[in-house]
């Protein structure tokens, strides 16, 4: 077979990418053989698990040109810094495809082999949950969800504080400059990270070392659960990431492990982390989640209550789905995560 993307098979990195690409490419197949299987109506009823049979997308660079991942981001070595002008060159979520790829490639396939008996299967049954006030729908309309470097609002200390952690998950420096600008965008978008089909029980957020609470959603009163196609350049963590010393807690959601990976080792956690490379828009967006209850505004400290009649109508011209909030429980009572419920 001929070298793919300037990889010879006889290396790890070629072989992991001959796993990632065939079962990229097997997926649609098995999938809409299970959505044969599945009546329209449980499928409107549960919108989660509908957007679990979606197919994966086909090769996940076919939509740039060439169709191939970032060689500048690729060649990189432990410690070095992206050129700038990389930035200028390609779009911020080609970029952060690259990311993600390069972490699978030369972390978790870097031995070329599959896991028999894979715990959970993070890509097709997590969902990334990412949570807003309503009082900023128009402006994120406008311009997308931004991080703390693009807002430029946050304290020096706490965004200096951030960079760091953000190149400690990659291990290369994504901007040498302080503060960033060329590589704003493609920083992550900071999201919750939910494991919609793992029994209430097991799940990790009422296990040890979770908050007496559970979870519980901050941020704002709207969740917008995001594309499928979005988790190809998204990683994740057992917890809030400040807790990832090292890169090796940052994981891909095509990471496969025989054992359940445990909560990060920073404070009670109410939540699992999702971190979005790349720009996300609401053409990222697949629907909306509201009126969950106690939802907490950290600032004001009070709960933020239900979406108001003018965020609802502000929501709707976005013409995007919009569902109840639904939590889901352990038998302890404790909350491990929500979903969406009825359409409103």
């Amino acid at each position: 077979m001929p070298i793919l993307w300037g990889l010879s098979l006889e290396s790890p990195p070629a072989r992991a990418h001959t796993l990632f690409m065939r079962n990229i490419l097997l997926a649609p197949l098995v999938a809409s053989l299970l959505l044969s299987c599945a009546s329209a109506d449980v499928r409107e009823r549960k919108v989660s698990s509908a957007q679990t049979a979606a197919p994966p997308i086909t090769d996940i660079f076919s939509e740039f040109t060439p169709p191939r991942p970032v060689p500048e981001i690729m060649s990189l070595k432990p410690g070095e810094v992206v050129p700038i002008g990389t930035y200028a060159k390609y779009g911020s979520k080609h970029i952060g495809l690259t990311i993600v790829y390069k972490k699978f490639v030369e972390e978790e396939r870097a031995s070329g082999a599959e896991v028999a008996n894979p715990f959970y299967d993070y890509f097709n049954d997590g969902e990334i949950q990412l949570a807003f006030s309503e009082k900023n729908i128009e402006s994120i309309a406008a311009k997308g969800f931004l991080n703390t470097h693009q807002v430029g609002k946050s304290m020096e200390l706490y965004r200096r504080g951030r960079v760091k952690l953000e190149d400690g998950f990659l291990g290369y420096v994504l901007e040498a400059s302080f503060p960033p600008t060329a590589s704003n965008e493609v920083r992550p978008k900071y999201a919750y990270f939910s494991m919609r089909t793992i029994h209430p029980d097991h799940h990790p957020l009422n296990g040890e070392g979770a908050a007496e609470k559970g979870f519980q959603l901050g941020y704002g009163n709207v969740v917008a659960v995001l594309n499928d196609d979005v988790k190809n350049r998204a990683t994740f963590t057992m917890g809030d990431s400040t807790g990832a010393g090292n890169k090796s807690l940052v994981h891909t959601l095509r990471f496969e492990s025989e054992e359940p990976l445990p909560l990060l080792g920073y404070g009670g956690f109410n939540y699992l982390e999702a971190q979005v490379w790349g720009a996300v828009t609401m053409a990222d967006v697949h629907h909306f989640v509201v009126n969950c209850a106690d939802t907490w505004d950290s600032i004001r400290n009070e709960p933020w209550g239900a979406i108001s009649a003018p965020g609802l109508k502000k929501l709707r011209a976005l013409q995007k789905p919009i569902y109840e909030c639904e939590k889901e429980k352990a038998s302890n009572g404790r909350v491990v995560r929500v979903r969406a419920g009825k359409r409103i």
